[in-house]
């Protein structure tokens, strides 16, 4: 205690804090699915897990199998040695035919895409040849759809003697995505650009006074935040470039992302001002590749939203970054 006094870690009155950060938490799915007949033989189709929670959403694994120009189904096992060279043949012939694909899909919170850090191992890890997408950074669109990923070995070879396959996820993240079509003429009367999953309406103005795009977030809904709490909101915005001949769109974040700030319900919202890389001027030079109707795409990315109650400081606020410094 003496040395934590000498230090400076607590006050006058010899009060400390203690902080605990959690880390790289994520949420971990398994299941086995059935992908085989009671004969062994691989089937096509579509192969859906049960459904599980994650973010608020509701998801499941599904496993695609596209037949095309296949004569044959694929035997697990060979019948006999005699005939262990013709079932090779048909299982080669089969397998050269086959594209297998494994998608994440969120099945419920259909009113915003959101962005999805997740990583699926097919077989089971201890096998040499499983399947391992490693951690993959999606968008699962407003429709629940997602661009998942093909595998590149055998389904055949990743099956149990019972004729499942073990499925692995692991869920790092998931991010609502709002979109909002920001004028590049600031509007003297602000006006909701987009809404977040809470339904709270959010502005976005546009800054091209300077020689580089800034943006600035205002929160529309103050007035919902309840009394003797405070509203944490942290995001990411992202400006959107379209390319006009291929129509493939590239995001580009803004600096010094995450950002983040508390919000009061008779509080002043000055607005959360966000610059970016992006000049004027090649905004201006190229419109068709930042501009429609004279309005920017802006993607907002919603990282946390958290209600806390009580909206007045105390001193101990402070202490943990203080501390945090220290003990660098």
């Amino acid at each position: 205690m003496n040395e934590i006094q000498s230090r400076k870690f607590g006050d006058e009155t010899g009060e400390f804090l203690l902080e605990l950060s959690l880390g790289n938490i994520m949420t971990i799915f398994e299941t086995d699915l059935q992908v085989s007949n009671n004969n062994g033989q691989l089937k096509s189709g579509k192969f859906e897990s049960a459904s599980f929670s994650f973010g608020s959403f509701e998801w499941n694994v599904s496993i695609v199998i596209h037949n095309y120009g296949a004569t044959s189904t694929t035997t697990i096992t060979a019948n006999s040695n005699n005939n262990d060279q013709t079932t090779k043949d048909e299982s080669s012939s089969s397998s050269s035919n086959r594209i297998i694909y494994v998608f994440l899909n969120r099945l419920s919170g259909f009113d915003h895409p959101c962005r999805v850090q997740y990583r699926v191992i097919i077989g089971n890890d201890e096998q040499k040849n499983h399947e391992d997408s490693n951690v993959l950074d999606q968008i699962s669109d407003a429709g629940g759809r997602i661009r998942g990923f093909q595998m590149q070995h055998s389904l055949s070879d990743l099956i149990k003697s019972n004729g499942t396959v073990r499925v692995y996820v692991e869920l790092h993240c998931c991010n609502a995505i709002s979109e909002a079509k920001v004028p590049i003429i600031r509007n003297p009367s602000p006006t909701i650009s987009c809404y977040d999953r809470n339904k709270q309406g959010w502005c976005i103005e546009a800054d091209m006074d300077s020689e580089y795009l800034r943006l600035k977030l205002f929160f529309m809904d103050l007035h919902s935040v309840p009394r003797n709490h405070l509203r944490y909101i942290s995001w990411i915005a992202y400006v959107i470039a379209k390319d006009p001949r291929h129509g493939v769109r590239e995001s580009l974040a803004v600096t010094n992302a995450p950002h983040s700030n508390y919000y009061v319900q008779d509080g002043i919202d000055m607005g959360a001002m966000m610059d970016t890389t992006l000049p004027v001027s090649k905004i201006k030079e190229t419109p068709k590749i930042y501009l429609e109707n004279d309005k920017l795409t802006v993607h907002i990315e919603w990282c946390d939203s958290i209600m806390l109650f009580n909206h007045i400081y105390h001193k101990y606020d402070d202490i943990t970054r203080i501390h945090g410094h220290q003990m660098r």
